[in-house]
């Protein structure tokens, strides 16, 4: 009796840790499928979840809100060409019309963006780079 006890919570336990160990597997497929690792640039990683950008080599993690990771991403996405406001606002706000107003917001962003990329990073060089009359790239 004790003895079929024993084994029944021997059983058990490699279940529990055959279980576990699936778990941890599956968390770290989420965690990869959520990290976009931005092609041709091994310095930067961008989040998808916590809407990070992590600058890999000071391991430097910038918090950033939902239309600024939405529009660095469209960026590093199509990256090195030059977008128009016009196009990212295409990619960013899919349900309103493109005006001057939002024109400016995206620009506002961005300003406000590289500014605070530049002060966490101790960099002068702005991460988001514009090609005045064109629109915006990263390198």
């Amino acid at each position: 009796m004790v003895k079929d006890t024993i084994i029944k919570l021997n059983n058990l336990i490699e279940k529990v840790n055959s279980i576990q160990s699936e778990l941890q597997t599956l968390v770290e497929e989420i965690k990869n499928e959520n990290e976009i690792e931005i092609e041709n640039n091994s310095e930067f990683t961008l989040d998808k979840v916590n809407y990070i950008l992590l600058h890999k080599e000071s391991n430097t993690k910038i918090n950033l809100t939902i239309t600024e990771f939405k529009i660095l991403e469209f960026l590093f996405i199509n990256r090195p060409c030059v977008m128009s406001t016009k196009k990212i606002h295409e990619n960013i706000y899919l349900d309103e019309e493109y005006t001057d107003t939002l024109s400016n917001a995206i620009s506002t962003h961005i300003c406000r963006m590289n500014k605070r990329l530049r002060k966490a990073l101790h960099s002068q060089k702005s991460i988001i780079q514009s090609r005045h009359g064109f629109g915006y790239y990263v390198k």
